[in-house]
């Protein structure tokens, strides 16, 4: 290439410009760019290497499998399924059902099952877990009273695991609740385990058809009658019996189960009969006041409530403001009423002088009335939804009928500021009626 010769001094002279240019620049280029940036991408990667962040992050939910579901109770449905398994039977016969071993004593087993599963007699046997099948004696067989339980017991040398059984009065609608049973028939041999993990829908104040009161949803089997129902600890909570169609366009229904606490009522031992009780006259009829004339007839009065109640209105019973009788020769006395702010205190004596079952009682059926207004109060909840009153749960009233005195005390809110009188309603019990609020 031939370069112009004039041309050639303004090549150096633009050169040696450039040059400087870039001399006094090249801190200022330089400094542009980070001087840290690519020694601190090194840094990062060695302090976190692949292989430690499971280590320095044990809690990351990345870092774990994929969750299993829990009950509250911490257990899977898959422990609690082996667990249950373990005394779930599986009963063959006339009928077919399936039910729940709940007592043993000297190689006797004792299942707890639905009465319409084993009503017919003839031959009956009870395949356990381990697919051994055991004789039933059906002379042994036994109905609990007024609901549809039964007793089936069997023989065996072989170690099996009981049932421990649970509280009903603590279900609550929503609650998950587990059923295991064996449905189908037998001459088909699809009697297999099953176990479901449902939701209670529903819990009735007035049990249908011999006690059912527990329903939950999802439909189930023939077969499966007499199946336990469970909570997520695995507690014996419900005995299942019945599935009904609540729409027939769709064919759909709930299932249901007796609650486990009628049949621990039901078995509960009676306390024993001592010389005094043996020797009162048997219980009748008595007419106490002209408001209680009304008094149903399925609530006897004993003796002993008599002469509690002629006590009183003789006045000779100072510590009680009024003594009514309660169910199967309960006395129930009522103590006092303090009104503490806007909380009305009412407290009673529950005793039962013939011994006795428990009583067991809805607290939301618990109120009082305004005798001025007739207006309708019932008792305090708190945050949770559970009834200010004890002892029981927090859901019912429950005090054990002894004849030893059990204090019980229910708290409402305060009657209207003109109200001088109320009258006082507990299922079962004579009505308290004007009773005065100091």
């Amino acid at each position: 290439m031939i370069i112009n010769k004039p041309l050639i001094p303004i090549l150096f002279i633009t050169l040696f410009l450039t040059s400087c240019a870039s001399s006094q620049n090249g801190e200022k280029i330089r400094s542009l760019i980070s001087p840290s940036s690519e020694p601190e991408v090194a840094t990062t990667i060695e302090s976190q290497p692949t292989e430690d962040i499971p280590q320095s992050s044990p809690n990351f939910e990345e870092s774990e499998p994929k969750a299993i579901t829990q009950s509250s109770s911490g257990i899977t449905p898959q422990q609690l399924n082996r667990r249950v398994k373990q005394f779930t039977v599986r009963i063959d016969g006339v009928q077919n059902g399936s039910g729940v071993i709940i007592d043993e004593s000297d190689n006797n087993y004792t299942v707890l099952t639905n009465w319409h599963v084993v009503q017919e007699p003839g031959a009956y046997t009870i395949q356990t877990s381990d697919g051994r099948e055991h004789r039933v004696n059906y002379q042994q067989v036994q109905e609990l009273a007024g609901v549809d339980l039964a007793l089936v017991k069997f023989n065996s040398e072989q170690n099996y695991q009981i049932a421990e059984v649970g509280d009903s009065d603590y279900l609550s609608e929503g609650q998950s609740v587990h059923l295991a049973g064996y449905p189908g028939v037998k001459t088909n041999n699809d009697r297999i385990y099953r176990f479901y993990n449902l939701n209670i829908v529903s819990l009735l104040d007035t049990p249908i058809n011999k006690g059912y009161s527990v329903l939950y949803e999802g439909e189930t089997i023939s077969g499966m009658s007499g199946s336990p129902l469970l909570d997520d600890k695995g507690n014996l909570v419900g005995i299942h019996g019945i599935y009904r169609v609540d729409d027939p366009a769709i064919r759909k229904g709930s299932s249901y189960a007796i609650p486990i606490n009628t049949y621990k009522e039901l078995v509960a031992e009676e306390p024993e009969t001592t010389d005094t009780v043996a020797s009162q006259q048997s219980p009748s009829p008595v007419a106490i006041k002209e408001d209680t004339k009304s008094v149903d007839n399925s609530i006897t009065v004993s003796k002993k409530q008599t002469d509690n109640i002629i006590a009183h209105q003789e006045g000779q019973a100072s510590e009680a403001i009024a003594t009514q009788p309660g169910p199967d020769g309960m006395v129930v006395e009522l103590l006092s009423t303090k009104v503490t702010g806007q909380i009305l205190t009412v407290a009673f004596l529950f005793y039962n002088p013939e011994g006795g079952k428990v009583f067991s009682q809805p607290i939301n059926q618990v109120n009082y009335i305004e005798d001025d207004t007739g207006k309708q109060v019932g008792v305090l909840q708190n945050e949770q939804g559970g009834y200010l009153a004890s002892p029981g749960t927090p859901q019912r009233l429950k005090v054990h009928r002894s004849s030893d005195p059990s204090p019980v005390w229910i708290k409402f809110p305060v009657p209207s500021p003109e109200t001088q009188t109320i009258s006082i309603n507990i299922p079962e019990v004579i009505p308290f009626d004007g009773v005065p609020i100091k």
